[in-house]
């Protein structure tokens, strides 16, 4: 059963058609399959946010003289994604839980967590 068209949003796909338009076909390729090229590519790219798509191609385009396959303005957006929140290597994940505790005024029970030798989490008071 083939699989189902997705949707593709009208930011994605002009700014496709904005990058098929710096990567025209040259004089011997077939402009009907670099169309369908670029529908190709906004397919796949339909769920991606737009400012992200836009980000990427305009690094994209910056430095590669050929039009991405989708797969490479991915990784490009994965890139420009910021980074997750990373304690430093050795640091317990109790330590990060105890730090948020103190700097929201936990109230007048002193908790904080504890951690055990398998890395599981308990909230204790303070005089456990």
């Amino acid at each position: 059963m083939p699989e189902p068209q997705r949707r593709v949003p009208p930011r994605i796909q002009a700014l496709i058609s904005e990058l098929g338009l710096r990567y025209r076909p040259t004089s011997q390729t077939d402009i009907e399959a670099h169309s369908a090229t670029l529908a190709l590519l906004a397919r796949d790219l339909a769920e991606m946010p737009p400012a992200l798509l836009d980000g990427a191609i305009a690094r994209w385009a910056q430095s590669r003289p050929f039009l991405p396959k989708a797969c490479e303005l991915i990784a490009i957006a994965r890139d420009l994604l910021p980074a997750p929140e990373r304690d430093p290597p050795g640091r317990a994940i109790s330590d990060r839980y105890n730090d948020r505790i103190v700097a929201e005024g936990a109230g007048h029970r002193p908790l904080r967590w504890r951690e055990d030798a398998h890395g599981n989490l308990f909230l204790v008071g303070d005089n456990a």
